[in-house]
């Protein structure tokens, strides 16, 4: 049974003109979002115990509450998520933190639910939610390019105009020869699953006894990474990676 997607259209008068607004909301999405969210709650507050013990012992590095903070905030981008959910305080000495249950309350209210405005007055509530739904892949591609591991546009540290163009240039290229990937892979894989996967691929180069020259050797892939290598034309045998006939 396919994921119920409900949706509730109106009209509404924004930015001087009449709109179509959508409002859609998917069960399943919801409880996928509440699960991260939970853990990545639970990740927070495991790390502010850790930060609140470093900073009452005067650990070096510990003892400015900025800096503390600083990492907190940094720890919440790394994870995708606002740091308006806790409450660090620093009082005489003594750090605590509190969760702030407004923030969270309305962050929970908004899961599973997306608002489209839209100007095409005579499409169905079908169209509209279909043409917003193919509008995620342009959203993954943004969330790409700030992956410390993959692409990331930012920081960049050039000064000159020329520079700076080939920067963005090299980026770009990078985005679509990660969609390539996608598409060359299949499956529904995403290319962040894809590039993870083949990092985990280990191989070794061993220099047995009397050989005159080393061997290079990879290990037993997973499904998912022969599944990979198979689509990228190569497959692993006996530890050697070996070309598909094409």
């Amino acid at each position: 049974m396919g994921d119920l997607l409900l949706a509730y259209r109106s009209t509404l008068s924004l930015w001087g003109r009449e709109r179509t607004v959508v409002v859609t909301f998917n069960p399943v999405t919801k409880r996928k979002k509440l699960y991260d969210f939970t853990k990545k709650m639970e990740r927070l507050r495991s790390e502010l115990i850790e930060y609140r013990r470093k900073y009452h012992n005067r650990e070096p590095q510990w003892q400015s509450p900025t800096k503390i903070t600083s990492r907190y905030h940094k720890l919440c981008e790394d994870l995708y998520i606002s740091p308006k959910y806790y409450r660090l305080t620093f009082t005489n000495g003594t750090m605590s933190f509190r969760k702030d249950p407004a923030e969270i309350s309305a962050h929970q209210a908004m899961m599973g639910k997306n608002v489209i405005v839209t100007d095409n007055h005579t499409w169905s509530t079908e169209a509209i939610v279909s043409a917003s739904l193919d509008r995620s892949r342009i959203e993954k591609q943004f969330r790409a390019s700030k992956a410390p591991c993959h692409v990331q546009v930012n920081p960049m540290f050039h000064w000159t105009d020329g520079k700076m163009r080939c920067h963005l240039l090299t980026c770009l290229i990078a985005l679509a020869c990660l969609r390539l990937l996608e598409l060359k892979v299949g499956g529904g894989h995403s290319a962040k699953t894809i590039m993870e996967q083949m990092q985990k691929l280990n191989r070794v180069l061993s220099w047995r006894r009397g050989a005159r020259m080393p061997k290079d050797q990879i290990e037993e892939p997973t499904e998912l990474q022969a599944h990979i290598l198979a689509q990228l034309g190569y497959q692993v045998r006996d530890g050697s990676v070996l070309q598909l006939a094409s």
